[in-house]
């Protein structure tokens, strides 16, 4: 049985829900607008699963010249 979402979350996905191993690898992620999801697997395990992401702000990269 997998842990909770909220300890996924806390542990920030470092861990697998299943075995709670740190051996995990994402692939590319998927904006499916407004989360955008990842599909992640436990190299130790071989669970898979998909992390969701949520939008929470941005962070200015340039502003436009004036």
């Amino acid at each position: 049985m997998p842990i909770p979402d909220q300890l996924h979350v806390e542990n920030e996905g470092s861990l697998c829900p299943f075995c709670l191993s740190d051996e995990v690898e994402g692939d590319s992620a998927c904006v499916d607008r407004p989360y955008v999801h990842q599909e992640v697997r436990c190299l130790n395990c071989g669970a898979k699963w998909y992390d969701t992401y949520r939008l929470i702000g941005y962070d200015i990269i340039d502003e436009p010249e004036e």
